[in-house]
């Protein structure tokens, strides 16, 4: 996975819901060679929803993988079918890994869950903080659409950043990155 990290990109979408509704938040994390790159895609009303599926079917032409968890139920799908309603020419990268089966045949016997932030708090070693349940994510964009007050999404944007951070984490513990690099550091220690 490693290898071809550069051509992965990793992606969460936030919607208002049900598959009728719209998605108005879609977070992006790509390799550039030296730097994880993050990108959020906003649409500030729902007028906005058929320019962020451009821009977003744009972007991902560019990739080979798309990265995601539980995107093959629910982001895939939702964002293919938004991009119907809108008429936008939507081909998503030819590979999908979907991380939450990954995790689940890797942490099933070990956690209570594999929701994704089970898995930050007991394979990434991080609690979140400041962020929304993600139940609330598309009632507080609702209001922000009728009321226009911006500071009830902050939370939301980062609930997305997270999400997207978490998922290139978890593909690492995957891959054995940090507890490979873990044992190389014990290995060399013992050597001392």
């Amino acid at each position: 996975a490693a290898a071809g990290i550069e051509r992965a990109l990793f992606l969460d979408l936030e919607t208002g819901g049900l598959t009728s509704s719209p998605v108005f938040l879609a977070g992006t994390m790509h390799w550039n060679g030296e730097t994880f790159v993050l990108r959020q895609y906003f649409a500030r009303h729902y007028g906005e929803e058929a320019p962020l599926l451009r821009a977003l079917a744009e972007y991902l032409r560019g990739f080979e993988f798309l990265v995601t968890y539980n995107g093959k139920s629910y982001d895939a799908p939702f964002l293919k079918g938004r991009a119907v309603t809108h008429g936008v020419p939507l081909v998503l990268p030819p590979r999908h890994v979907d991380l939450l089966h990954l995790s689940r045949r890797r942490w099933r016997a070990e956690l209570p869950d594999c929701r994704l932030q089970t898995l930050e708090r007991h394979v990434c070693h991080r609690r979140r903080s400041g962020d929304v349940p993600s139940d609330q994510v598309p009632g507080l964009y609702h209001d922000y659409v009728r009321d226009g007050d911006p500071w009830r999404l902050i939370p939301v944007f980062h609930h997305n950043l997270l999400d997207v951070i978490t998922m290139g984490e978890i593909l690492q513990e995957l891959c054995g990155g940090r507890s490979a690099a873990r044992r190389a550091r014990a290995r060399s220690s013992i050597r001392r």
